[in-house]
């Protein structure tokens, strides 16, 4: 029996990472395209930052709900389920939350890092989809973004290979998705952007410099893209999106020996 899609206005939507960068432009995004009735969690660790978020996905005029946790916690993630769930329908799940390290070319990548780095770009992702599938699968329908990155396609010296091989198994995360749900009415999808100016460039060995951040893609240029796949018919999906900034730099003197 065909099933009709929820009405936008009537989304409960789960954003992962959402205290800034591309979590923040998206869950902004979601409000706006919206009205009253639609319900975001701003999931995270940084309780300030979700609180920030809040009050823009406010004025925007839908209703915040603030969920500090860690996606790599199997318990953290049960109870951003409990809170998502109890608020509504989950028909959106933006699986962004992503970390890398400063020292992370091979020579110098810890191991304790390498774990890390994986456990929230690759594992934060699987516990969190897990979460919410039987519920989408109950009514189905629901859409999974998997924010990945150009790293996980073409791996980079300036990324290093734990946050390469942690964003490629992403993308192949997102094909299991959909090989196994399609046929529940689950559509997942993930996006590869090239350079974004989010804070995570911080986190680079050499960051790089406020007018080499001017020329990469921005985190609302994401979120727009993040917005159409949402908003697409329930019988149409997009499995994957790769995403380049129209002026490619030179970011050779940002690397490391």
């Amino acid at each position: 029996m065909a099933t009709q899609p929820a009405s936008p206005r009537q989304w409960v939507s789960v954003v992962t990472g959402a205290g800034s960068g591309i979590g923040r432009a998206t869950a902004v995004a979601l409000a706006s395209s919206g009205g009253p009735e639609r319900t975001l969690v701003l999931v995270g660790r940084r309780p300030q930052a979700l609180e920030e978020t809040a009050g823009l996905v406010e004025l925007a005029g839908a209703r915040p709900i603030v969920q500090v946790g860690d996606v790599a916690d199997p318990t953290a993630v049960d109870a951003i389920r409990g809170v998502a769930e109890e608020a509504g329908a989950v028909d959106l799940l933006v699986n962004n939350a992503g970390v890398n390290v400063p020292a992370r070319t091979l020579d110098r990548l810890a191991v304790g890092d390498w774990e890390q780095i994986f456990q929230i770009n690759a594992t934060g992702p699987f516990l969190m989809t897990r979460a919410f599938l039987a519920g989408m699968r109950s009514r189905r329908r629901g859409t999974i973004v998997n924010v990945s990155s150009m790293a996980g396609l073409r791996p980079g010296a300036i990324s290093g290979p734990a946050y390469s091989a942690a964003k490629a198994a992403l993308v192949s995360f997102t094909e299991s998705i959909n090989l196994t749900e399609r046929r529940h009415g689950i559509r997942a999808s993930a996006i590869c952007p090239g350079e974004v100016a989010t804070p995570i460039l911080d986190d680079r060995p050499i960051p790089p410099s406020p007018e080499a951040r001017e020329l990469m893609l921005q985190p609302e240029d994401v979120a727009e893209t993040i917005l159409h796949i949402a908003n697409l018919p329930q019988r149409a999906m997009i499995e994957l999106v790769t995403m380049f900034p129209t002026t490619q730099r030179d970011s050779s003197s940002e690397l490391t020996a």
